[in-house]
């Protein structure tokens, strides 16, 4: 289950977008959901350790994008995967 949790996250992105036009009760929704997943990213990629360095703040800056990038890029090509109906590896054979 926990794999799949990417991909639900990439579709409730593009579903939610696209309902959110049309209510506005639901693009509040939206923008709070999106609001929550990154002050959640935010708070993991905060260490206790170098808060006071500069060092400390661009390495928890890369840190805050590379959790957000791993979860999309994760999410779109596991659904890729789902859909494809023959992997790359197997069209070399």
């Amino acid at each position: 289950f926990t794999y799949f949790i990417p991909s639900f996250f990439i579709l409730g992105l593009a579903i939610g977008f696209i309902l959110s036009i049309f209510s506005l009760a639901l693009s509040i929704i939206y923008i709070w959901g999106i609001l929550s997943y990154l002050l959640i990213v935010f708070l993991a990629s905060v260490s206790k350790e170098n808060k006071t360095s500069q060092k400390g703040l661009s390495l928890e800056a890369l840190v805050f994008c590379g959790i957000m990038l791993t979860h999309l890029t994760y999410g779109i090509y596991f659904l890729k995967g789902l859909l494809s109906r023959e992997l790359r590896e197997e069209k070399l054979k």
